[in-house]
């Protein structure tokens, strides 16, 4: 997997738990317009950004799974 597709992927499981994005870039400490570069291919984030990111959409999409559980 490439990381466009990854983030094609993060983006797309967001969408569905209605988490906007910005709450992933708040979560994982990163800028709006970051993610945006790397979306256009423009740079590309380190490994240790990059794993902040997955952990925090992960995170955030368990989480937001378990409260609908719970409602």
């Amino acid at each position: 997997m490439t990381i466009h597709t990854d983030i094609e992927n993060i983006e797309r499981r967001l969408r569905l738990a209605r988490i906007p994005l910005q709450r992933l870039f708040q979560e994982a400490g990163i800028n709006g317009s970051t993610w945006t570069r790397w979306r256009a291919q423009k740079t590309s984030p380190r490994l240790n950004t990059w794993n902040d990111v997955t952990r925090a959409a992960d995170e955030l999409i368990l989480k937001k799974a378990g409260e609908g559980a719970r409602a």
